[in-house]
């Protein structure tokens, strides 16, 4: 009886802890909803590359979904066009109301310096990535 207790408490962690982060992708999807198109458009990139960071967590190295990722961070005022990391809301956006994940986006993914600003805002997505899937650990979408 316990063995099926435990059982079954691991279960439903495991599919609440799926739930978030699909949650989780579907806020971040709603952040960009009426700028994606548009970025996209204006950089040649192609919506299937930002599928796959979104669904798989894949990312293309492809020039134009880097800055069309930059036209996105701008868009929702995260990054301003000169590459100032706006706190609050890289930290609002990153789709979570988990504080400390929010905390750990910040501390881990705001200190890229590049001076291309379409290469600072791929490695801030990739990292971003990186801690949200941290945080969810297994159950993140892409494992």
């Amino acid at each position: 009886m316990l063995l099926t207790v435990l059982c079954l408490t691991l279960l439903a962690a495991t599919a609440t802890s799926a739930e978030i982060s699909q949650d989780i992708i579907t806020n971040i999807r709603n952040t960009i909803k009426d700028i994606k198109g548009p970025c996209l458009q204006s950089e040649g990139a192609s919506e299937t590359d930002l599928e796959d960071i979104l669904s798989k967590g894949i990312y293309s190295t492809s020039r134009n979904l880097k800055c069309a990722l930059k036209c996105l961070y701008i868009g929702t005022n995260i990054i301003s066009s000169t590459g100032v990391i706006n706190e609050a809301n890289m930290k609002l956006k990153t789709g979570t109301i988990n504080v400390n994940t929010q905390n750990a986006v910040f501390a881990n993914c705001a200190g890229f310096t590049n001076a291309d600003l379409c290469e600072r805002v791929y490695e801030i997505s990739k990292c971003t990535y990186r801690t949200l899937k941290g945080s969810f650990g297994a159950t993140w979408l892409d494992t």
